[in-house]
C-alpha cells in the first residue's frame, strides 16, 4: 500500500528531524539507545518521522494533530490508530526486515506499544506500508541477528515476508 505526502508535510518532517537531533545535543534524549550515529542524522531522523506521517495518512489521520511535534521523548508509541498503539519502523526501498535495535533491546517489554508496523520509503516522498505484527507475536518470532549478517549483531528482527496485511489493523482490538 502506497502513501505519498505532501510537499509541505515533508518539510515539517525535516524541521522535525532538526529538532530530535537537537534534542540528543542538549541532553533531552539518550544517545545510550541510539545505533550508528542516528542521533546526529538529521535526514535520518526526518525520514522516521515521514514514515510516521504516511501510517496517520493511511489511518486517515491528520500527522499534525495525532503525531507529537514537540522536542518531548514520545509515550512509548508514535501514532493512535484503530485502538492500537503502533510503533513504526522505516526502512529503505528495499528494506526486508521490520528491526528491533539491539540498544534499545531492554526497553521492549515494558515500551507501551500493541503493534510495530513496517514502512519502506523512497526519500523524501513515496512510502510503501509492507505491514504489521501485534508486540507478543514479535516478540516470539523475532529472530536475532548474528556475527556477519547484514544488521547489527544482537538486532532482533522479522522478515517482511511474516508480517500480517495493513488491512487487518483495521479490525480494531
Amino acid at each position: 500500500m502506497k502513501v505519498d505526502l505532501s510537499e509541505s508535510l515533508v518539510r515539517a518532517c525535516e524541521d522535525y528531524g532538526r529538532l530530535v537531533v537537537q534534542s540528543y545535543r542538549t541532553g533531552m534524549y539518550s544517545s545510550a539507545v541510539s545505533s550508528r550515529g542516528a542521533e546526529g542524522n538529521v535526514l535520518l531522523q526526518g525520514f522516521s518521522r515521514m514514515a510516521e506521517c504516511a501510517v496517520c495518512l493511511w489511518a486517515g489521520l491528520d500527522p499534525l494533530q495525532a503525531l507529537k511535534w514537540t522536542m518531548f521523548a514520545d509515550p512509548g508509541f508514535d501514532v493512535l490508530a484503530y485502538g492500537a498503539r503502533i510503533d513504526v519502523k522505516a526502512t529503505g526501498p528495499r528494506g526486508q526486515y521490520l528491526l528491533w535495535p539491539v540498544r534499545k533491546r531492554h526497553l521492549y517489554a515494558n515500551k507501551p506499544f500493541d503493534a510495530l508496523v513496517l514502512v519502506r520509503g523512497e526519500r523524501w516522498k513515496s512510502f510503501e506500508l509492507v505491514g504489521w505484527i501485534p508486540k507478543g507475536r514479535f516478540a516470539a518470532m523475532r529472530q536475532e541477528a548474528p556475527a556477519g549478517h547484514v544488521l547489527d549483531p544482537g538486532t532482533w528482527f522479522l522478515h517482511a515476508s511474516a508480517l500480517w496485511p495493513m488491512e487487518s489493523l483495521t479490525w480494531g482490538w
